[in-house]
């Protein structure tokens, strides 16, 4: 072959091979511009890899998510999309999704899995502008956590919630592999429950440069405007509720100009010099992107300890024997049990009658409570009827938890 053919051959397999490449889109589901009736979670991101869409509808189907996507190139693409059947001998949480207007023909959330890509065929892309919509079919809580296209039918996305999945998706979204610097801080606090919020605001007034990192778009934690269950130390506290409604938004406490409030990002690694942390890593719970925020001084205010986990530190886990604190009503022998996640719930006097919707998935879900019914209330174990997820990890199996 000439050399100036060869060349040409070589130039022609480097564009096609990267052509290829190019032709594979990811598309978020907590990055659609407009949720419609889903709602962000992001409480279990460090567990399944990323945050989600979740269709909260208590039985009425919510409305549509949407969004535009840029396509590299028309052309036929083969389609994934990561879902999750919660209850897969049920499959209450099921839904559809569209790609310009047209429904796919599979149904996800509904195929007996955990979180996992399921396959959803060819389509064939007409324009470099895709218009993509979540239809929500039952109202009861559908997952999605994002859609691939790849042009490449061989293509198959990673599964594993590993670093391997995080870099795979920093490299689609074009997000950099390393965390850009948050700013220069005296102390960072994580989280911004009523003890964050207090002890960055204290910390801001003593002149330190505080940074309170808070993975949800409002502070107060389980007292915030989200959740609703106020402090509460058997008198009123009414500076805990200034400072919590105050910084209840989006915007900066206002009167605090020591202070900046990072909402929506959450707190997933720290870095150490030796056996001292040096900076937390938080990822943006929107777009994926991770910011460092750098301090000799941090708080860990994020309820279940992270900070000092990933920081190496001494903890336990579960109920301590009797005989190591000699106390009368510990169990003979240590153990994992935890206390459970509260189950709370409001109810409001309607002005005429409010059907129900069907919920045949409920007894697999509440299992050991469905089985209490015939038991005497003497004699349940736990006495805490309300609470959910004492047999379970609060942590690790922290989404199997209603």
């Amino acid at each position: 072959m000439r050399p100036h053919r060869l060349l040409a051959a070589m130039l022609t397999a480097i564009l096609l091979s990267s052509a290829i490449k190019a032709a594979e889109v990811l598309v978020e589901a907590e990055a659609f511009a407009d949720f419609g009736g889903w709602v962000l979670d992001p409480q279990f991101m460090d567990q399944m890899g990323s945050p989600y869409l979740l269709a909260h509808g208590l039985g009425k189907p919510v409305a549509n998510a949407k969004t535009q996507v840029d396509f590299p190139e028309a052309g036929a693409y083969h389609v994934w999309v990561r879902a999750k059947d919660w209850v897969p001998s049920h499959h209450p949480g099921r839904f559809k999704v569209l790609v310009d207007g047209q429904e796919l023909a599979e149904t996800f959330g509904a195929n007996g899995q955990d979180w996992s890509w399921q396959k959803a065929g060819p389509v064939e892309i007409k324009g470099k502008k895709v218009a993509l919509e979540l239809k929500d079919l039952t109202g009861f809580d559908g997952r999605c956590d994002a859609i691939y296209f790849a042009a490449n039918k061989d293509a198959v996305p990673p599964d594993k919630p590993d670093e391997a999945m995080a870099s795979w998706r920093r490299k689609l979204l074009g997000l950099p592999e390393t965390p850009g610097e948050a700013g220069q801080f005296d102390l960072v606090v994580v989280g911004g429950g009523v003890a964050g919020t207090c002890a960055a605001v204290s910390a801001a007034r003593l002149g330190l440069r505080v940074a309170l990192v808070q993975e949800r778009p409002v502070l107060g934690g389980n007292g915030s405007v989200e959740i609703g269950i106020g402090p509460w130390a058997g008198v009123p506290t009414p500076r805990v509720d200034e400072i919590t409604s105050k910084c209840g938004g989006n915007q900066p406490y206002a009167n605090e100009k020591n202070l900046r409030i990072f909402f929506n990002m959450h707190a997933c690694a720290v870095q150490k010099v030796g056996t001292r942390i040096e900076a937390v890593i938080a990822t943006n719970t929107s777009t994926g992107q991770q910011l460092r925020f750098a301090a000799p001084l941090f708080v860990d205010a994020t309820g279940d300890g992270w900070i000092g986990y990933w920081a190496g530190a001494d903890f336990r886990r579960g109920r301590e024997s009797y005989r190591e604190f000699n106390e009368s009503l510990a169990p003979n022998e240590a153990d994992q049990r935890t206390h459970g996640n509260t189950v709370t719930f409001r109810t409001t006097l309607a002005k005429e009658p409010v059907t129900f919707p069907e919920v045949p998935w409920a007894i697999e879900v509440s299992k050991v409570y469905a089985q209490m019914a015939n038991i005497p209330k003497k004699q349940r174990d736990p006495p805490h009827f309300w609470e959910y997820g004492q047999g379970l990890d609060v942590l690790a199996e922290a989404e199997a938890i209603p």
